[in-house]
């Protein structure tokens, strides 16, 4: 199993200098170079990797290039429209003011932060206990979900609730 693990990182190494460096191992670092040849040599799919790869450095090496003043121009106009456009920051001097005074930790402002948030999730798994239990919900979402009409007696039970505070109570105690 080890040497499946080995392999496989050696595969992703592979991967990333491939996308980082190209075919062309005469790009690669000295160190990696190192590492990978051995699994090129033994390994299939690093072979069709590399000729993949090969692949996309010829059709790249067709697209044109851009010339060094185009790029200045490109770069200086980037650099006027970032100058234009307004800040998303605060430039006021004060900084805001939290609810919480600063002497109580940092978790315990994050879990009052997210108390209400836990209430409702805490909430909504009580009724959905509560209502998987009782049986007259069981049967009306079931009723429900085949498309059956069930108008007639789960829906008269669900507003008959006088048995369903029994219900509970038995079920619960």
């Amino acid at each position: 199993m080890t040497d499946m693990r080995e392999q496989n990182q050696a595969l992703d190494l592979l991967d990333r200098t491939l996308e980082a460096f190209g075919a062309d191992t005469a790009r690669w670092p000295a160190g990696v170079k190192a590492k990978l040849m051995g699994l090129i040599a033994s390994n299939a799919d690093a072979r069709s990797k590399i000729a993949e790869a090969a692949a996309l450095d010829k059709v790249l090496a067709f697209a044109p290039t851009i010339s060094a003043a185009r790029q200045s121009e490109l770069a200086d106009q980037i650099v006027a429209k970032a100058l234009r456009s307004p800040r998303a920051v605060s430039v006021s001097d004060q900084p805001a003011r939290s609810s919480v005074p600063s002497s109580v930790p940092s978790r315990i402002r994050a879990w009052r932060q997210n108390a209400i948030v836990g209430g409702a999730l805490a909430a909504s798994l009580m009724i959905g206990i509560l209502s998987g239990q009782n049986t007259t919900v069981g049967t009306f979402s079931e009723a429900m979900i085949s498309g059956v009409d069930a108008t007639d007696t789960s829906a008269q039970q669900v507003a008959q609730g006088d048995e369903l505070v029994t219900f509970y109570e038995e079920d619960l105690l």
